[in-house]
């Protein structure tokens, strides 16, 4: 079995960023837009927006998403997320790991990073 090695996975890591051209919270039934401001380093990818620039009303967030080019969703996650006054912003970070695997040595059936 082949494993990319991690400087491979590395140097992807600006391509895989610019994939990503949006962010989404939902909020009562609806999908907001965020703008996504993008870092990558050592192996992650660090995406952050602010929820509650889109919407002048108190907010209950549920779900966050990240939005790719072709306006496919590229990951998503529950949240629970609550604005509770219409002054407040709320930043949101997620840090996204890429690494490549490989079989456990142990032979369990799962994958050990490399």
């Amino acid at each position: 079995m082949f494993v990319f090695s991690n400087a491979f996975i590395s140097g992807e890591l600006s391509g895989i960023s610019d994939k990503i051209v949006k962010a989404q919270y939902y909020a009562g039934a609806t999908w907001y837009d965020a703008t996504v401001t993008k870092t990558v380093t050592e192996g992650k990818i660090k995406i952050s927006f602010q929820i509650g620039t889109t919407t002048g009303t108190d907010l209950d967030v549920s779900k966050v998403r990240l939005v790719g080019t072709d306006n496919t969703v590229i990951a998503e996650s529950e949240a629970v997320i609550v604005r509770s006054s219409v002054t407040e912003t709320v930043n949101y970070i997620a840090e996204i790991d890429v690494f490549g695997v490989s079989k456990n040595k142990n032979q369990t059936g799962e994958y050990d990073k490399q």
